[in-house]
């Protein structure tokens, strides 16, 4: 009976001593915060803003030129940002009015040709990615 009495009396002292133990943890760590993260690292990527010339000309031959500056990557979405062209016609992809001119083909058979550079656009104007010192145009074109 003794025996079993000391082995109740050390499984006890062991059980308080765990217990003060996880106590003792408990508290040193529930009064400490954890410093906020480092965010020096941590860069904000900027989209770098490209410069391009555009030029609209229309059916008397007359060019209008402008140099654009945007963080944009698409023709089209600098270009609606720039209120050359509608929203409307943005999302669509399809031209008709460039600087408030309308053309028609139906009526007129007349649209607006893109270009890039000297040569007929192979995309549209949502496909088109625009290039830093790009040169790109709407003509008014008949037939």
């Amino acid at each position: 009976m003794k025996k079993r009495n000391f082995y109740v009396k050390i499984s006890a002292v062991i059980i308080s001593l765990a217990l003060i133990a996880a106590m003792a943890l408990c508290m040193t760590s529930c009064g400490k915060t954890e410093a906020p993260a480092d965010t020096s690292s941590i860069s904000t990527v900027k989209v770098a803003e490209k410069s391009f010339k555009f030029t609209v000309v229309d059916a008397e031959g007359t060019a209008k030129n402008y140099d654009l500056k945007t963080q944009k990557t698409t023709l089209g979405e600098a270009l609606l940002e720039a209120g050359i062209i509608t929203e409307e016609e943005q999302k669509t992809g399809f031209i008709n009015t460039v600087n408030g001119v309308t053309l028609n083909w139906d009526t007129d058979k007349a649209y607006w040709a893109l270009y890039v550079g000297d040569t007929f656009a192979e995309k549209g104007v949502n496909e088109t990615a625009i290039t830093a010192d790009g040169v790109y145009s709407f003509v008014y074109t008949k037939g």
